[in-house]
């Protein structure tokens, strides 16, 4: 167990790059906080942001305050704009104590806000550069399987339903003391606050419990073997011989002293023998470190000068031990939390965080404009709980964006399967199912682009999402509603909160969720509207949201945007800002030309004829009459197998897609519009998925094709001939009610020498409930070797039992967006049936209102019955 002190010299340059890129940091502990001066005065100050930029703010005069160690005061923070000393603005002291008078120029609120993403938005671009720049971060980097991106590979399960773990991450615990700070507990209260009860049911309150929780008993955190103390209880003790640096949120002083820490670990640890795969090297997939450093935990009490800011690097070589290269993953976190006089351990919220990094390879979703907050682990629900605990006692939940693109051990990825819906002109119903009930639901829609999607879950306070509640009267034990969020790439998350709330990092409200009873439609023209984070339309409308319970359901459709016809002359459409004019040629040849502002469309040089241009959004203008909506989707289709098997080959040239083509009615070939995401390698081992993805030019996206690609190892001619198996849950023959939303029962999927395969199950078909008639869903699965099982078949009716008579329920606006009436009175302020022309109620009401269709296209208010 000897430290081998030789890097290679490559080996040293990427260590010094990678431990020079920022860390995955905490954010600050956000429980507002009285403070004394020492003038005596006293202020209440709740503290934002993280060890890169943190600050407090004053609730009542919006005030940003720093603190001044050197004169152990508040002072008001100054906005320091970005200059030849730092290439994003920040936050400086003032000189002028909190309490003297708030100066006209002292930083905003909003100020603080800005400066510290744009800090982040730099440090995200810095590290994308240099492991871009620098050849050997891809050559000396553990090239994990392709990530599954969307949640297209992830797995289907229904949490709580199993005793046992799937999978575990390894974990190494340093406990780092220093020659004047020492632990005030014990290994074992350590052993039993992150490992507890492992291999058995966990112990309620530890990080295991929640990680099994929160990954429905996917996921546990297993110790690592040691020699030191009690053995293989995966932790290990060591004292540095000097004091503590108190380095706060110098996460690179820190690098230094984590490595010494390592070192002296080493006597205890044999790293060779956590190289499962024989290649030399120990990843996160075979153990994961995490040191607890003696002394304060400095996010708790937001201190630059005191403690350890509790960090997290996902992939860090840490050089060589006992043989083998340790490039792994890494966290840590200071001990000791709580007022002064009333320190305990840190709670296990920190800890679930930064493995969240770590282990999980997440991002930081703390640190945007829509703050995910307290919602989301990864935002400041790290320091979740409920009345009568600690901060960071009960950590939230991870939500849906997190589950998606959690990695898990063995480099699959996603805690959770999502559906893609394909929202089209008329309305869809789905169910969604919460965390905690049978069928627990994510379902995703495509945007802007493939990679930038909207995600709906169900969330319910209950178990570790208790710590929702904090200490404030906003949401309660049993509450659940619909959330409603869009990504746009793996660390930027805008929730569509219901109510708006701009009271963020708080704690949540129950009236930012989405049920009947709050705000129930999310539209284009809702008060909380759909557009994309960028303010620009997107037509889609959720509406018709339940009550809450076990099941919810909403309605999904896409509204074009709505368009104008301007008919003018050029020179008409030039002065109303529709246009705009070139001179071309000279002299007595000078000819002026006209062009369609947005567009650019070639007008003509015509002064008298009569221009029609179409405003699809505004302020862009097209030369022609508005087209008719087009609500018809595109249709890939894949060249070859979409299943396919090759063996391993070292030295292989890489994969050659077979290719696609992808056609639309209006549009014709797109076939070069067609984007694709996941790579795949001959040269390893593993089950890649290439998803192909392509949208028409109105904006309807093509169901999503998928390729999988087994790569088999070489094993000198021995096959594999046996073929999985798929279960269905739930009966194969199943009848629907018209317009009751269809919720799929689930299903598994195992093989005999890939085991668990449920993730890589393709479901074939859909169901509109909606419509009358029967469907059919097909079941396909391919273990490694290509062995497909046998196709598992459901067949869903949907009938209409109102004998000829369908009733839709939704607002007076509602009823006017979907077609079923119209905007009729004074002003247009009331709703019409179609058919019959009568009243139904105001536009500007929520209430819901019900109306009969009978025959098809007449409305009249009242039921069926």
């Amino acid at each position: 167990m000897n430290r081998i002190h030789r890097l290679l010299g490559a080996s040293l340059v990427l260590l010094a790059l990678l431990l020079a890129l920022p860390a995955a940091a905490m954010p600050v502990n956000p429980e507002p906080r009285w403070v004394a001066q020492p003038d005596g005065q006293r202020f209440q100050l709740q503290p934002r942001g993280d060890e890169h930029l943190h600050w407090f703010e004053q609730a009542e005069t919006g005030a940003v305050v720093l603190f001044n160690a050197t004169r152990q005061r508040y002072e008001y923070a100054r906005l320091r704009q970005a200059g030849a000393q730092s290439t994003t603005p920040g936050l400086s002291l003032s000189g002028i104590a909190l309490g003297q008078g708030k100066p006209s120029w002292a930083a905003s609120a909003d100020e603080a806000r800005q400066a510290w993403r744009a800090l982040w938005r730099r440090f995200e671009l810095d590290q994308q550069r240099l492991l871009q720049q620098n050849p050997l971060s891809r050559k000396l980097a553990p090239s994990a399987p392709t990530r599954h991106e969307n949640g297209a590979a992830a797995r289907s399960f229904a949490a709580g339903t199993s005793s046992q773990a799937a999978s575990a991450y390894t974990a190494l615990v340093v406990m780092v003391e220093f020659t004047d700070q020492s632990f005030v507990n014990g290994a074992s209260s350590w052993a039993d606050r992150i490992f507890g009860g492992y291999p058995n049911a966990p112990t309620p309150g530890s990080v295991n419990d929640y990680f099994q929780e929160m990954s429905g008993n996917q996921v546990q955190i297993a110790p690592a073997a040691e020699t030191d103390g009690t053995a293989n209880d995966g932790l290990v003790r060591v004292q540095l011989n000097y004091p503590h640096p108190h380095h706060a949120k110098n996460t690179s002083a820190w690098n230094a002293v984590l490595q010494d820490a390592l070192a002296l670990a080493d006597a205890q640890v044999d790293f060779a023998a956590f190289d499962v795969d024989g290649d030399g090297r120990v990843d996160q997939d075979e153990l994961t470190l995490a040191f607890v450093v003696a002394g304060p935990e400095s996010s708790y009490y937001a201190s630059s000068t005191e403690g350890f800011w509790g960090h997290a690097r996902f992939s860090a070589n840490l050089g060589d031990y006992d043989g083998i290269n340790l490039w792994t993953s890494y966290m840590g976190l200071g001990e000791r939390q709580g007022p002064q006089g009333e320190e305990y351990d840190s709670t296990i919220g920190i800890i679930a965080h930064e493995f969240g990094h770590s282990a999980f390879g997440l991002s930081d979703l703390y640190n945007q404009p829509s703050d995910v907050s307290s919602w989301g682990l990864m935002g400041t629900g790290s320091w979740g709980y409920k009345p009568g605990e600690r901060s960071g006692e009960r950590p939230v939940h991870m939500i849906a964006h997190s589950r998606l693109n959690a990695r898990l051990p063995g480099g699959q990825y996603g805690l959770v399967q999502a559906q893609r819906l394909y929202p089209g002109e008329h309305a869809q119903s789905h169910g969604i199912g919460h965390w905690f009930s049978a069928n627990p639901s994510v379902y995703q829609i495509l945007g802007e682009n493939q990679s930038r999607y909207w995600l709906l879950e169900q969330r319910k306070v209950q178990g570790y999402d208790e710590g929702l509640i904090r200490g404030l009267d906003r949401i309660a034990t049993g509450d659940t509603g619909l959330m409603i969020a869009y990504t746009n790439s793996t660390a930027r998350v805008h929730i569509y909160r219901a109510d708006d709330d701009p009271n963020l990092g708080l704690g949540a409200r129950r009236d930012s969720l989405w049920f009947s009873g709050n705000a129930h439609t999310l539209g284009p023209d809702t008060v909380v509207n759909s557009a994309y984070p960028s303010g620009t339309y997107s037509g889609l409308v959720v509406e018709n949201i339940s009550a809450p319970g076990e099941t919810m359901s909403f309605d999904l459709r896409r509204q074009h945007a709505p368009c104008t016809s301007h008919s003018a002359t050029n020179p008409q459409h030039e002065s109303a800002g529709r246009a705009y004019s070139v001179q071309e040629g000279s002299g007595w040849w000078t000819t002026t030309r006209y062009y369609a502002v947005g567009s650019g469309d070639d007008l003509g040089t015509y002064t008298y004829n009569q221009v029609t241009l179409s405003e699809t959004t505004p302020g862009y203008f097209s030369l022609g009459n508005c087209p008719a909506p087009d609500y018809t989707p595109p249709v890939i289709t894949l060249v070859g197998d979409a299943v396919q098997t090759y063996t391993v080959d070292p030295n292989s040239s890489g994969y050659q897609d077979p290719g696609y083509s992808a056609h639309d009615d209006v549009d014709g070939d797109i076939s070069s519009r067609v984007g694709w995401s996941g790579g795949v390698s001959l040269s390893r081992v593993g089950t890649y998925t290439r998803e192909y993805f392509v949208k028409d030019s109105a904006g309807n996206w093509a169901e999503v094709q998928t390729r999988t690609v087994h790569v088999l190892p070489d094993d000198g001619g021995g096959t594999d001939t046996t073929a999985p198996v798929i279960t269905l849950q739930g009966d194969t023959q199943i009848t629907l009610n018209l317009g009751d939303p269809w919720v799929e029962p689930g299903y598994s999927a195992s093989d005999d020498t890939d085991g668990d395969i449920t993730s890589q199950v393709v479901i074939s078909g859909s169901v509109d409930s909606n419509t009358a008639g029967e469907y059919t869903l097909d079941y396909d699965v391919s273990d490694a070797a290509g062995n497909p099982a046998v196709t598992r078949t459901r067949t869903v009716t949907v009938v209409d039992n109102s004998g000829g008579c369908t009733e839709h329920t939704a607002t007076a606006q509602g009823h006017i967006n979907a077609g079923r009436a119209y905007a009729c009175g004074n002003y247009n302020y009331d709703a019409c049936a179609v058919g019959s022309d009568e009243v139904i109620g105001s536009v500007f009401l929520y209430t819901q209102i019900t109306l009969r269709e009978q025959p098809s296209g007449y409305y009249e208010a009242g039921s069926c019955n």
